[in-house]
């Protein structure tokens, strides 16, 4: 039953991966997008940190009680009853309702979220109504001469999709995954223990949180692709350190090199959430045209989960 309930919720977070960064991109205003988008990444840093410690209280827990394994599995339940309770008031995308022959209701929801004091009118709802529409006919038209999977149909689409999987199948052997899944582990072997181990744990996934909004703040100051390389070359140099360290220092006890490897695998943390955590989503979705962006960011999410599940079966070998 576990492993069935476990298949269930896997394949929901697969959905909802993929829709949740399409929905932002289209609810949002062209100059918001880039924030909104970025989202995605800061409520997965509020996710892993509530996560890790809610690990780290149950801890305390008596051995003898099945609350420690329990209640973190059972509370699970409740971000998704949360979800489903405002799901009443969430809109529909205005372009999927003009995609289905909505437009009075595709309209009034633009309205509804654009419409400001220094707009009382809705002229910038009217304006990215029309362009939207447009856009929409636009798309009807290059789908009519494309078939069901348009994003391999042409040497340029297909350079994008294998861009989108490349930079997320890549970006998950940065070494983020074997460091949030296995740190209590990597830490125990760094000679900490006790409790010490889950609360560098819950303290390294928080750091995620300002790490994403910085993101969400300059990504449009500073450029995606300037951003990511940036990041990049930071984790690249934080891993060499790292694996110097471990190989001079793991096993003989040393406290000041042991420390530094800790400092590193924070340090690691610090340029993967600042740089790339939030930009991946976005860059994904921004390099394909509109009548291609579904299947597009599928095809990137689709890289991810490869990537995941290579490095995760790996990890414990290694």
């Amino acid at each position: 039953m576990f492993i069935v309930s476990r298949f269930i919720a896997g394949f929901g977070i697969g959905m909802l991966i993929t829709a949740i960064p399409m929905y932002q991109s289209e609810v949002s205003t062209p100059e918001s997008r880039g924030f909104m988008t970025c989202m995605h990444g800061i409520m997965f840093a509020v996710g892993y940190s509530l996560s890790a410690w809610i690990g780290f209280a149950c801890y305390f827990s008596s051995q003898k009680s099945s609350f420690g394994w329990r209640f973190p599995i059972a509370f699970q339940c409740a971000p998704a009853l949360l979800l489903l309770a405002g799901s009443p008031i969430l809109p529909f995308s205005p372009r999927w309702l003009l995609q289905q022959d909505r437009p009075e209701e595709a309209y009034a929801v633009l309205r509804r979220l654009h419409v400001s004091k220094e707009d009382p009118d809705g002229k910038e709802a009217s304006r990215e109504f029309y362009q939207m529409r447009k856009q929409l006919e636009l798309d009807r038209r290059i789908k009519e001469k494309t078939g069901a999977f348009d994003v391999f149909m042409t040497p340029a689409n297909r350079k994008r999709a294998l861009c989108a999987f490349m930079l997320m199948f890549g970006f998950e052997f940065t070494g983020i995954l074997v460091i949030t899944n296995y740190g209590v582990l990597l830490y125990e072997q760094l000679g900490l223990s006790g409790y010490m181990p889950l609360l560098l744990s819950a303290i390294y996934v928080t750091i995620t949180f300002p790490g994403n909004v910085f993101t969400a703040l300059y990504v449009d100051k500073i450029g995606r692709r300037k951003i990511i390389l940036v990041g990049l070359a930071g984790c690249i140099i934080c891993n060499i350190f790292e694996c110097a360290l471990q190989a001079n220092f793991l096993g003989n006890k040393k406290k000041s090199g042991l420390d530094a490897a800790v400092f590193f695998i924070f340090f690691f943390v610090v340029f993967w959430s600042s740089c790339l955590d939030a930009t991946q989503y976005l860059y994904v979705s921004e390099i394909f045209p509109t009548h291609i962006r579904s299947q597009g960011s599928a095809v990137g999410l689709i890289g991810l989960y490869c990537g995941s599940i290579v490095v995760l079966v790996a990890g414990p070998i290694a």
